[in-house]
């Protein structure tokens, strides 16, 4: 229809006139004031316009920047094993997740959920674990990725299988859980469970954040690598390096009073290695930085420093090894 005489804001001026003097304004452009418009966080800005420049973030794609919702509809995983992620038959209620994705075993076997639709699949969150003696698992496919827009959170007994990408602003990996496989994360992880490349593969973590804190595990199977590009890194738990296996870091790397870094065989890079007082480093096999040791060192088996060594700390050689 004819919206020329349309006057949305009772000012007794048409809204085209109102729009083109800039009493008022329109910034999604549709011809209508935006005073008019949906603004539920009130900050005198379409709300279709917060979402589509990122100014507001609408996970559930309802409309409706998240900050004006205090909830999000919880999907529940219901299919079989080796069921498909994006099958809606498999969701409680029907639908692929569009708000938080809840992926829950009560059984006695292990349920293995599959995502291999090409491209990106986004939704609100994701919580994955189980509460029975079965593994609740996620796979994520080559080709796929995984964005939920509020974060992920591996529980006990959960495992994501990584081939493909996980994003999403954070991964938060909880005692007992798994973040496995091979692939790409770009989301910020904290680790108090088990982060683990598949053996003879690469696994690269490029999010802004890596925690490893207390209770956590770090692993690099034989032959595999962990490329680890995050600026920022924790070390408070263990770091797990077996033969032929890597684990490199660009930036700078701080082992905290009871924090391990066990080689057994493999390499440890980084931008420099700090072991604190309190922290230990052991085994035998490559370290490729400079060290500055305030803690223990203890090498089984000949090793090898690429790089300085400050040594204010204690070093020590068993039997058959030593430093070189």
């Amino acid at each position: 229809g004819d919206n020329s005489c349309a006057d949305c804001n009772a000012n007794g001026i048409p809204d085209s006139c109102d729009i083109a003097s800039a009493t008022s304004l329109d910034l999604n452009n549709n011809g209508r004031p935006d005073e008019c418009e949906q603004d539920c966080n009130l900050n005198s800005i379409p709300d279709d316009e917060d979402i589509a420049n990122g100014t507001s973030q609408d996970c559930d794609n309802n409309g409706f920047p998240d900050e004006c919702q205090t909830s999000f509809i919880a999907y529940n995983w219901v299919g079989p094993n080796n069921g498909s992620f994006t099958n809606p038959a498999y969701w409680n209620p029907m639908g692929v997740p569009g708000g938080d994705a809840m992926l829950t075993n009560s059984g006695g076997t292990d349920n293995r959920a599959i995502l291999s639709a090409p491209g990106e699949t986004r939704f609100c969150s994701l919580t994955l674990g189980a509460t029975g003696s079965g593994k609740q698992i996620l796979q994520v496919n080559g080709g796929s990725t995984l964005t939920p827009n509020n974060g992920s959170t591996v529980n006990d007994h959960g495992t994501v299988d990584l081939r493909g990408t996980l994003g999403g602003p954070t991964a938060a990996v909880n005692a007992g859980g798994k973040l496995t496989g091979y692939g790409l994360v770009t989301a910020s992880v904290t680790n108090a469970g088990t982060v683990s490349r598949a053996t003879g593969q690469t696994f690269s973590l490029s999010g802004d954040t890596f925690s490893n804190i207390a209770g956590g595990l770090l692993s690099a199977p034989i032959s595999s690598v962990v490329f680890i590009q995050s600026p920022t890194i924790t070390q408070a738990g263990t770091i797990e390096v077996r033969s032929q296996a890597a684990v490199a870091l660009l930036a700078s790397l701080s082992n905290s009073s009871g924090a391990l870094i066990h080689l057994l065989g493999g390499t440890l890079g980084a931008e420099s290695l700090t072991n604190n007082l309190g922290g230990d480093v052991t085994g035998f096999g490559v370290i490729d930085c400079n060290v500055s040791n305030n803690g223990s060192m203890t090498f089984q088996a000949d090793s090898e420093l690429t790089g300085d060594l400050l040594n204010d700390g204690i070093i020590k050689r068993l039997p058959d090894g030593k430093l070189i």
